[in-house]
């Protein structure tokens, strides 16, 4: 044997047929270039890598809400000890879904995996981890998503394959988080030096500590509850971090009127650590009165989506409440004269932030009107009496009423008495009315 022949059989033949000897053992079936569930290899036409913005990966979830590890074969990480991942049984045709935000760096048929998807994910703190999905549909009508792809998490990468297609057995999902950025390699076992159980988290611990997320854990609260239409009114939450990052979150607040986004709140932000909580409160202001729906949504670093926060304990997300119109709506308004003065009466439902009345008068319907009244009248029923004194006999008075709000807004009534004459001897003249209107 030649010294040059020796030398490739020593570098490239015998390492081959030692890791052929290996996936043999392992009981898969495994291609140059490819890798299977059941080995080990390296993607050589696969590697290149699809780079796009995207955004970062705060939270995960499990490909499937049922998913459980081991339930097919017993296959969990590490057992039996060189499986690098979880495999859990699942029917045909059911959808997969990306663990968290990511961008696709490989869709496409695998030995031992049938079809397989890789996404690589930016975590908050600048490094990379990366999910595998095998043993995936290939069937019209059941597509991988495209490389190069940017997903969320939640969003549907495919759909779990039959025993026929997807390289290793019955209808399962096999799941893989290779720790860093992806390089290339993924595997289904240890068996090359780039693959082995240091490279690889346990699937199932790794996306239990960071499932949960930043949430509501008391509030949402409006104050007051039933708050006046253009006045100012506060809503307010406690959130609490329990991702397992810290950032600088934004927060807001929509405001949707019947289905329909009537206002957002200005974006509060705040610097919370794992573990923090942290009191929001918003000062508001909404014009249109009517029954609203309040959500506070979070941004966090790295994204552009905003989404509603979750709650726990006390928390409710989101909250209704109504604003009430500015004011009351007149019912019936009258005068009369009486012994020594002019008698005016008027009836009103009793509207939440409403601080009282006032009564100004004027010798014209269209002349100066003074306010007569020193103090100003408090509701404590829906009927409401204030007696004129400071009038001349034989003279004719117009009358506005005018509602105050708590924040001392208000709404002026239109004249709606006009010429009451105050009679000097009895039975001169008994009463005048008219119909209300707001101005």
């Amino acid at each position: 044997m030649t010294n040059s022949r020796a030398q490739f059989l020593r570098a490239y033949a015998l390492p081959l047929l030692l890791t052929a000897a290996c996936h043999m053992i392992a009981g898969a079936i495994v291609a140059y270039g490819q890798v299977g569930d059941g080995g080990a290899g390296e993607l050589g036409e696969n590697r290149e890598i699809p780079t796009k913005s995207q955004e970062t990966a705060w939270s995960f979830a499990f490909p499937r809400s049922n998913f459980v590890a081991g339930s097919y074969a017993g296959r969990r990480f590490l057992v039996p000890s060189n499986h690098l991942g979880d495999d859990s049984a699942h029917n045909h045709y059911d959808a997969v879904y990306a663990v968290a935000n990511g961008i696709v760096k490989f869709a496409s048929t695998a030995s031992g995996y049938g079809r397989a998807v890789v996404i690589e994910h930016l975590l908050p703190d600048g490094s990379n981890v990366v999910s595998i999905y095998g043993h995936l549909c290939g069937h019209s009508g059941y597509p991988l998503i495209s490389n190069g792809s940017t997903v969320t998490k939640g969003q549907v990468i495919g759909y779990v394959g039959d025993d026929a297609e997807n390289g290793d057995g019955a209808e399962h999902i096999h799941l893989g988080m290779r720790k860093n950025a992806y390089d290339g390699y993924f595997c289904g076992y240890t068996g090359i030096p780039q693959c082995t159980a240091d490279h690889y988290w346990d699937p199932t611990a790794y996306i239990n500590d960071r499932s949960n997320s930043l949430k509501v854990t008391s509030g949402l609260s409006v104050n007051p509850s039933s708050p006046l239409a253009g006045s100012v009114f506060s809503i307010s939450a406690t959130v609490f971090n329990y991702y397992y990052y810290g950032g600088n979150f934004q927060f807001r607040v929509v405001f949707k009127l019947g289905g329909a986004t009537e206002y957002t709140s200005p974006t509060a932000t705040e610097w919370l650590n794992p573990g923090d909580s942290r009191f929001l409160n918003f000062d508001q202001y909404l014009a249109q009165p009517g029954g609203y729906t309040a959500t506070l949504e979070l941004k966090a670093p790295g994204t552009q989506t905003w989404w509603p926060v979750g709650t726990t304990g006390g928390g409710v997300n989101p909250r209704s409440f109504t604003v009430v119109p500015l004011g009351v709506t007149l019912l019936d308004f009258s005068a009369m004269s009486v012994d020594k003065g002019i008698e005016l009466t008027w009836s009103s439902p009793y509207g939440p932030g409403v601080a009282g009345w006032n009564v100004y008068r004027s010798r014209k319907e269209d002349g100066s009107y003074e306010r007569i009244n020193e103090l100003i009248i408090v509701p404590r029923s829906g009927s409401f009496f204030f007696r004129d004194i400071d009038v001349d006999c034989g003279k004719r008075y117009s009358y506005r009423l005018e509602s105050v709000a708590l924040d001392s807004s208000s709404i002026v009534f239109d004249p709606i008495l006009t010429e009451v004459y105050l009679k000097c001897n009895p039975g001169e003249v008994e009463e005048v009315t008219g119909d209300s209107k707001r101005e």
